[in-house]
């Protein structure tokens, strides 16, 4: 039964092998403990590509939520999540905070476009980036002249069109 694997073996008692079982190929190498050392080399890549894939699969395959919040009379998205207690805690803090699932049919540019638009200072055109005079750097908002930071939630933010 063939494993999909690679491993080294002895070829005519003076040279060694590499044996691709996915493929059903062979390769020449010089010696015993490099063909040993390629064989384990390409099977533990092909164990992480494996896994990632399952991963992958798994993402793709599981339930998406995401989290709004009712702002200006408005719903404007704050994120997603595939954990239903996380956007439950979320929105347990929040006030006029709700979540919902998603269908995989959205398509995935529109979700990565929503991504941009949460009401927060990382996506106002209001902030910079000031030195103090210490050295140190800080965010600015020149909307309500105050610091703070790319991840506060700003009851002001509106997108631009």
């Amino acid at each position: 039964m063939s494993t999909g694997e690679y491993y080294a073996e002895l070829e005519n008692n003076h040279h060694y092998i590499i044996v691709d079982e996915e493929h059903d190929r062979t390769y020449y190498c010089p010696a015993e403990a490099v063909a040993n050392d390629l064989s384990r080399i390409l099977n533990d890549k092909n164990k992480k590509i494996r896994e990632l894939n399952r991963r992958l699969y798994n993402i793709k395959h599981s339930v998406v939520f995401e989290i709004e919040r009712k702002l200006d009379h408005r719903d404007e998205h704050v994120a997603f999540v595939t954990n239903e207690e996380l956007a439950w805690e979320f929105c347990d803090k929040h006030k006029d905070c709700y979540y919902h699932e998603i269908h995989v049919t959205k398509y995935r540019i529109e979700l990565e476009a929503k991504r941009a638009e949460v009401p927060c200072c990382g996506s106002c055109d209001y902030i910079s980036p000031q030195v103090k005079s210490d050295g140190s750097s800080i965010t600015w908002c020149n909307h309500h002249q105050q610091e703070t930071n790319q991840d506060e939630y700003c009851s002001d933010w509106e997108r631009e069109p």
